[in-house]
């Protein structure tokens, strides 16, 4: 993974990707750049160049906006990794994490 794509989700974390982060969380938080990260992470997923925590937590904080943020959600989903990503039938591990991403999610959008 390049330094690149570390930063894209280490600043998805701040976004409410229910990961941990060490990072200093310095990014400001808006729709736009959540919108922005979103669509870069769900190409890395699509690329295969991301692991399974990763995909997992980006599939969740999709699931997220997608349930709470409809109208984000129909702009990001335009994008065919995003749409992709969108869980059908989500187990609970996947919910619990939707969860956890809503609660950050919550604080600013």
């Amino acid at each position: 993974m390049t330094v690149q794509e570390e930063a894209c989700w280490d600043a998805l974390c701040h976004l409410g990707l229910p990961l941990t982060s060490t990072r200093p969380r310095s990014l400001r938080r808006s729709r736009r750049s959540l919108e922005c990260r979103m669509i870069r992470a769900a190409r890395i997923v699509a690329a295969g160049r991301a692991g399974p925590r990763e995909a997992e937590a980006l599939r969740a904080l999709v699931l997220a906006v997608q349930t709470h943020y409809p109208s984000l959600y129909e702009r990001i989903a335009r994008e065919p990794s995003i749409a992709a990503l969108a869980p059908g039938d989500p187990d609970g591990r996947l919910v619990k994490l939707a969860r956890i991403a809503r609660a950050i999610l919550g604080e600013y959008l």
